[in-house]
């Protein structure tokens, strides 16, 4: 699994065994890489069972299995702080017993080649049963594993307000944008990245309505810019007036199994009046975001280039657990090709490469030709393809992308050095002959017709 350092969590890694620990009772599950929700289903059938024994949280809301008991830790003090920035929000969780907590139970399958996350909940409480699976937990994308305990945590609200009748019945579940559009915000830097990247997304298009987002019932696996639009909206909400009254009201709706519709939610923000109105007042927000964004050169940052250097740097404290203590060699990309058979590198190649993948995601084109030349480099270096993963091929792949991010991070340094240039010239002009926006154009214009330089400089 890859480490939590931007979701509260340092790491769950490098994981080869899973519990075998199944569930008699008949469960909901929401399979996100699969896209399956509410389908009655069984549990996965385990490979082999890790013998490690089950560790519960200080307030036994949550137990976690499957890892090494120092893994088990760390996911229970993180599922304890997401449930507590949760319930800053929305009031205290209800319905947890000391006997039967929500419990985080990490499994290896084999025959799989992509990592699952599933979301379990018994169909009635009788009591209520929560289980999340993370299948092939080396390989998972942490934020999967984020929004599916968000999606059983905010399902306790919605019992509340059912009747003990209903429960009887069919629990109720809130809809996936819902419950990763809470998650998206539940931590300020994935807040600030979402929002650094709806600009460079609204320009790829296409652009989400509101009425489009509602219909994200359940997301599949993947689907990060849905879920970066799922984020977006719920932050867009907390900007208008009343928003935090409109949340009663959509529990009550999904209590009795109805969905939110767009003329619904337009009647429950403050200060609009159709569903028109609605979509245009979201526009709006989209736009003013991707206006701002648009001020920084070329919607490339220094910041993207120093988040890109932070996670290549193998001396970085989220990639240490996956190092041996004894290496006697530089922690470097370098030494990871020279070492390329060994299990651990493979496994820390590919945190590497779903790693600057994420970063990637809305970002400037002439950042992510970059991204692909390391991406190109740590596919070859974990796949072992006959032919490709020499080497000699993975150094020269890995000498490739080193001279582009030196090439891209010199640009940038030019750039900011003629943007101040131009600023300190308009600074200190004694008329109005000097127009900043006219020395801008004709800057990009030149530098447009270089052959060496992306067109988005």
């Amino acid at each position: 699994m890859k480490k939590y350092g931007h979701v509260g969590m340092s790491k769950c890694g490098g994981i080869k065994n899973r519990q075998c620990f199944m569930f008699s009772l008949v469960l909901y599950a929401t399979t996100l890489s699969l896209g399956k929700t509410n389908d009655i289903t069984k549990m996965p059938t385990p490979t082999y069972a890790h013998t490690s024994k089950q560790m519960l949280s200080a307030s036994r809301r949550f137990a976690a299995n499957g890892l090494t008991p120092s893994e088990h830790l760390e996911l229970i003090v993180w599922a304890e702080d997401v449930a507590s920035r949760i319930e800053k929000r929305f009031g205290p969780l209800s319905f947890f017993q000391r006997s039967n907590p929500l419990i985080i139970s990490a499994q290896n399958d084999f025959s799989m080649t992509q990592a699952k996350v599933i979301k379990l909940q018994n169909k009635t409480r009788s009591p209520l049963t929560q289980k999340l699976i993370i299948m092939n937990p080396d390989r998972v994308d942490e934020e999967d594993v984020l929004e599916g305990l968000c999606w059983l945590l905010m399902n306790r609200y919605l019992m509340a307000y059912q009747s003990s009748p209903m429960h009887k019945r069919e629990l109720g579940t809130v809809p996936d944008w819902f419950a990763t559009g809470i998650a998206q915000n539940l931590y300020p830097i994935q807040k600030k990245r979402n929002r650094q990247a709806i600009a460079r997304l609204t320009e790829e298009g296409p652009i989400y309505s509101v009425s489009e987002i509602l219909e994200m019932e359940s997301l599949p696996y993947g689907q990060w810019r849905q879920k970066l639009y799922c984020g977006i909206l719920c932050a867009w909400f907390d900007e208008q007036k009343g928003s935090l009254q409109w949340i009663p009201s959509a529990y009550k709706q999904w209590a009795t199994g109805k969905p939110l519709t767009p003329e619904w939610l337009a009647r429950q923000i403050g200060g609009i009046d159709s569903v028109q109105q609605l979509e245009n007042k979201w526009q709006a927000w989209l736009l003013a975001l991707s206006t701002k964004k648009s001020t920084e050169l070329g919607s490339l940052t220094v910041d993207d280039i120093v988040e890109l250097r932070q996670i290549l740097h193998l001396k970085n404290k989220k990639w240490t657990l996956y190092i041996p203590e004894n290496l006697d060699k530089p922690r470097t990309l370098k030494t990871l090709v020279e070492l390329k058979k060994l299990t651990w590198v493979k496994k820390l190649g590919r945190q590497l490469e779903m790693e600057i993948e994420r970063i990637a995601v809305g970002k400037s084109s002439e950042f992510q030709k970059v991204v692909q030349q390391y991406q190109r480099l740590l596919y070859n270096l974990v796949s072992g393809a006959k032919g490709f993963s020499s080497k000699e091929n993975l150094k020269s792949l890995l000498l490739k992308a080193d001279k582009s991010l030196a090439e891209l991070e010199q640009k940038m340094t030019l750039r900011n050095q003629y943007m101040e240039h131009v600023i300190k010239r308009f600074e200190h002009a004694e008329t109005n002959t000097f127009s900043p926006s006219l020395e801008v154009k004709q800057y990009l214009d030149q530098i447009e017709k270089r052959n060496d330089l992306p067109d988005s400089f």
